[in-house]
């Protein structure tokens, strides 16, 4: 025994350096009274003159022949410590009968009572037990016939008093309580957190070491693939208390939706149990860093979703990925990646305390400091069993979601853990924006896991986590230090562009609208979600905090309140344009009835005037065979065979007969001048030919003919010469129905009205479909070029007023005027009413800026001077022969050169004849 307040001695430890009687802790202040053999055996025994006994172990193999000699070192550690011989130097004499088992039991003891340091902190209880045994064996080595080895009774009794001792402790060593081989990590330590203590804030107290959020941020801070497939497994890992590894073995299969509390249900494994049990996921109310649901986005952000190529062994499993590898080997993995994460930033040291078990330690630690939660609450989420439960009642108890779901609201940072809490969703958006919103979650993750899809019951996973992603995007732009090269950051923008989201109640400024639009949409989901969980006080908390959550929770509620009501009125203000819109439709299809009724009567009566013609045009025809009978009498012996008055066959004899009449009064004059003999009568004239267009036929006005006496022979008698009045084009299709064939005015015919025309009427939309056919697309030469195949067409009023080259003219100035991406948008198929009338409205200003510049360029106009175009067609083709006229004067530019000159001003690289020849050789119009 030690003398009373006598240090006990340190001896050497080839391992770890000096130890003694109690360790550097004093582990064995309890060591009970040690053996002392009597004084003859308290020699130094060496026999003279004797071989040196074979070391122990010598026979066995490497490792074990260490750890024979390392427990060798212990007991010689033990017996210098009570002034002993030396292991090797015990006789049988020192472990007669009772003796040894007095040995084994003390020096047991000790071991079990004492700490050992390593490297690496102190010596684990694992270590310890490999030692009892090595022990054993060395003291068998060297005794080999003492009976105590056959007494297994008391080997049994041993072990379980040595094991229950080693245990105790090193729960009771304050050194080994305090050596941080895995340090907690804890939810946020950016505020003062009272889980630490003071002398581990190495930076001093109130400054931050290490916390579960600075090695979520660094994931989100590289934001590649890797890490985001790891900030999956770390947030889910610490949301629900699991052991590393644990994870491994989810399956959505085994997963439900939990309609009461609003969260998923995983089956998840307890692996030391060897059983499951019932584990909801929440959205963490304040950070989106430590969110299993943002942690679950990026993961599918970068293909978390995608079982296409995954073998059938691995499908189903939430991480695929690490199907094929060991439980261990997952929370190594795990280990490793954090510790990367933490070593360039706070050091070696630090990194290596910091394991996958510090998720475990934290967040076990934070829950048993939340007063609101019972101990039974907190083994339900962390699956451990408390010391004062009956392990036969224990196994009647079911996993509940009732006891599992505090924990996990108080790990997401819920202050009232037994309160209601509220998923961050899309539901805080108008309704008018789900089509843009599933077009988002289309671009944003690749879905092929059946038990995710839109039809299924846990698809709100995947739009809870779309929620949380583009909720999130503001503070991410925030908090990453290069956005713009952070590839979360970049996937979500490129999801928000291909998918063109829209929403009118975002603001109209700024550009471009997709990323107006999401950055609104994160502003409305986080608001959101702060709004629809507001801070509830716990019961027991003080009265000062429990008024504080009262007023909040007020607040919340008339957030609610107001936000319903703007939605009761838009629902009411679109009930009401509804209605209106139904209205409308009604009066609209009466109208369209009659129309149609209007177009069937009109087409009995254009089939009735068709056969009528035809009737007339086969009496003309006989008429004109009968050498007897002239043109004149012909066409008036079927006047009353057909149902035309008079007028109408007088006028469709002076159609008929314009060009032979006209003829004839040209050189009547001459023959009187002459006096030459009258012309013999003419020849009937024959049927039109069918190549000739009757849509468009000359009218002179009507030339009276002179009665002529019945001469003696057959002459004819020529009719006095007349004026001939101007002609004037007459459609046959406006004589047949019955419409005024006077002359019509251009002047009155404007750009807005020509384009929108040709737009409603879809001759854009048509001619660009019948280019893209040919693999071309819709030149702006469409507008003006005869030539092309692709031409617009000309309105008809100006064939019918002569002015057919006035609208050639103005169309070349007006596609001067039309900007590309204008003309894209008339040739497209995405405008409206009103975009095609604000789109016309610009083109009409670029128009006048147009004749402007070409004025002050050709024309002498001056710049400062005010430029009053008038929106008529007319116009524009006047103004733009002036300035090709001056062009020309002051160019001395041929019609050539005038060519080229609006090709570029076109925007076409190519010359006209250039552009013909390269249409020759491909097939393309130079349209």
């Amino acid at each position: 025994m030690d003398p009373p307040g006598q240090r006990p001695k340190k001896v050497a430890n080839p391992y770890c350096g000096s130890v003694g009687q109690n360790g550097s802790g004093g582990g064995a202040a309890s060591l009970p009274r040690p053996y002392l053999p009597p004084p003859s055996f308290l020699g130094n025994g060496n026999i003279a003159n004797c071989p040196p006994a074979l070391d122990h172990g010598a026979k066995k193999s490497q490792n074990t022949a260490v750890g024979y000699r390392g427990a060798i070192v212990y007991i010689n550690n033990w017996l210098a410590l009570k002034d002993f011989p030396q292991f090797c130097d015990l006789t049988d004499e020192h472990v007669q009968e009772d003796h040894l088992s007095n040995f084994l039991d003390n020096i047991y003891h000790w071991f079990a009572t004492t700490s050992f340091p390593n490297p690496t902190g102190y010596m684990a209880n694992t270590s310890k037990d490999t030692k009892f045994s090595q022990i054993k064996q060395v003291f068998k080595n060297s005794f080999p016939n003492h009976s105590l080895w056959k007494n297994e009774e008391y080997w049994k009794e041993t072990k379980k008093w040595y094991e229950m001792k080693c245990k105790n402790s090193r729960m009771s060593d304050p050194e080994v309580v305090e050596i941080r081989k895995s340090v907690p990590l804890y939810r946020d330590l950016s505020g003062r957190n009272t889980s630490v203590r003071a002398k581990f804030m190495n930076e001093g107290a109130f400054q931050t070491v290490v916390d579960a959020k600075t090695v979520a941020s660094s994931f989100i801070e590289k934001g590649n693939k890797k890490n985001c497939h790891i900030l999956a497994e770390f947030n889910l890992t610490r949301h629900a208390i699991g052991r590393g590894g644990e994870h491994l073995l989810l399956r959505w299969a085994e997963a439900n939706y939990d309609e009461h509390f609003e969260a998923p249900d995983f089956d998840w494994p307890i692996v030391k149990q060897n059983e499951t049990q019932c584990m909801l996921i929440f959205c963490d109310r304040q950070l989106y860093q430590l969110c299993t649901f943002f942690g679950f986005a990026v993961y599918f952000l970068f293909d978390g979703l995608r079982h296409t190529g995954v073998s059938d062994a691995a499908k189903g499993y939430v991480f695929p990925g690490l199907h094929n590898i060991r439980k261990d080997s997952v929370a190594k993995r795990l280990t490793r990646n954090i510790q990367s994460i933490l070593r360039p930033i706070f050091g070696d040291e630090v990194a290596k305390q910091t394991t996958s078990r510090s998720t475990r330690k934290g967040a076990m630690t934070e829950n048993r400091d939340n007063r609101d939660l019972t101990t039974q609450e907190e083994y339900a989420r962390s699956g451990h069993t408390a010391s004062d439960m009956n392990p036969n009642a224990e196994c009647y108890i079911e996993s509940t979601p009732a006891m599992n779901a505090p924990a996990g609201r108080a790990l997401a940072g819920y202050h009232d853990p037994h309160g209601h809490c509220t998923p961050i969703s899309f539901g805080c958006l108008d309704d008018r924006v789900t089509p843009a919103v599933d077009r988002l979650l289309l671009k944003l993750f690749t879905n092929d896991v059946p038990q995710l899809q839109k039809d299924k019951s846990l698809y709100i996973v995947v739009l809870t986590c779309g929620a949380r992603l583009v909720g999130a995007y503001n503070d991410l732009v925030k908090d990453v230090t290069e956005p713009d090269k952070n590839e979360i950051i970049l996937k979500i923008r490129e999801a928000a562009m291909s998918a063109n989201i829209e929403d009118p109640t975002a603001p109209q400024e700024g550009f471009p609208r997709w990323l107006i639009v999401l950055k609104h949409w994160s502003r409305l989901i986080t608001d959101a979600f702060a709004r629809d969980n507001p801070i509830r006080v716990s019961q027991t908390a003080p009265l000062n905090q429990q008024i504080t959550g009262i007023s909040n929770q007020l607040e919340s509620v008339q957030l609610q309140v107001k936000s319903m009501a703007e939605k009761v009125k838009r629902s009411e203000d679109d009930k009401a344009v509804i209605e209106m819109y139904k209205e409308s439709n009604q009066v609209m299809m009466k109208s369209l009835a009659a129309r149609e009724k209007e177009v069937a009567d009109k087409d009995r009566e254009i089939k009735k005037l068709k056969r009528q013609l035809d009737l007339t045009n086969q009496q003309l025809r006989i008429g004109w065979q009968s050498p007897e009978a002239s043109p004149l009498k012909a066409a008036a012996s079927t006047a009353p065979d057909n149902d035309f008055d008079g007028t109408s066959c007088d006028d469709l004899k002076r159609r008929l007969f314009s060009d032979e009449e006209s003829g004839a009064q040209e050189t009547a004059p001459k023959r009187q001048r002459k006096s030459t003999p009258p012309q013999p009568p003419p020849q009937p004239i024959p049927a039109l030919p069918h190549h000739v267009d009757a849509n468009v036929i000359a009218a002179p006005a009507v030339v009276p003919v002179a009665a002529a006496p019945a001469p003696a022979a057959p002459t004819y008698q020529a009719p006095p010469a007349v004026a001939p009045t101007p002609a004037h084009q007459v459609k046959l299709s406006e004589t047949l129905n019955g419409f005024q064939s006077g002359k019509k005015t251009t002047s009155g015919i404007t750009m807005s009205s020509e384009l929108e025309g040709k737009w409603s009427r879809h001759i854009f939309r048509d001619k660009s479909a019948e280019a893209k056919s040919d693999g071309m697309q819709l030149s702006k030469r469409a507008l003006f070029d005869e030539t092309s195949r692709f031409f617009l067409g000309v309105n008809q009023i100006f064939v019918v007023a002569a002015e057919r080259s006035r609208y050639i003219k103005g169309m070349k100035l007006i596609a001067i005027a039309i900007k590309a991406d204008q003309w894209d948008k008339l040739i497209g198929n995405e405008l409206d009413d009103k975009a095609m009338r604000l789109l016309v409205a610009d083109i009409k200003k670029q128009c006048t800026a147009t004749v402007k510049d070409l004025e002050v360029e050709w024309c002498g106009r001056k710049k400062d001077k005010r430029c009053n175009v008038k929106d008529s067609i007319r116009g524009y083709g006047d103004r733009y022969e002036t300035i090709i006229k001056n062009l020309k004067q002051q160019t001395r530019k041929s019609d050539e050169d005038v060519a080229l000159w609006l090709s570029e001003k076109l925007g076409e690289g190519l010359q006209p004849a250039q552009q013909t020849t390269i249409a020759f050789h491909f097939g393309q119009d130079k349209a």
